[in-house]
């Protein structure tokens, strides 16, 4: 299998965090070099970094002024949504780093 991925040059990681963008990177690398059993760690760093990311924009939505303005009714449902989705959100990170935790207490 032929990957363009060896032929171009993907650039230097200059933030002071990883970004979700870099981790796909890294899972892409993963599956054209077909080490799938580092695959899974690589997946669940994504997506606890997708959950952060739906937050943050959740509350920049929220505190958008426009739309703070809107008062009617379905405005305020939506906003009861998404308060309860960020909760879901939070909870399922918790219980993954929980998992993760304890996973790593027994390899030690």
């Amino acid at each position: 299998m032929h990957s363009k991925i060896f032929d171009t040059a993907k650039g230097m990681h200059i933030a002071t965090v990883r970004t979700i963008c870099e981790v796909h990177r890294e899972i892409y690398d993963l599956l054209v070099l077909g080490m799938y059993e580092d695959i899974v760690p690589k997946l669940e760093e994504a997506f606890m970094m997708g959950i952060s990311l739906t937050r943050k924009l959740m509350e920049y939505k929220l505190e958008d002024f426009e739309w703070a303005e809107n008062n009617d009714r379905k405005a305020q449902l939506l906003r009861v949504e998404r308060a309860l989705l960020s909760d879901n959100l939070e909870s399922i990170k918790a219980e993954i780093k929980k998992k993760n935790e304890a996973s790593n207490s027994l390899r030690s």
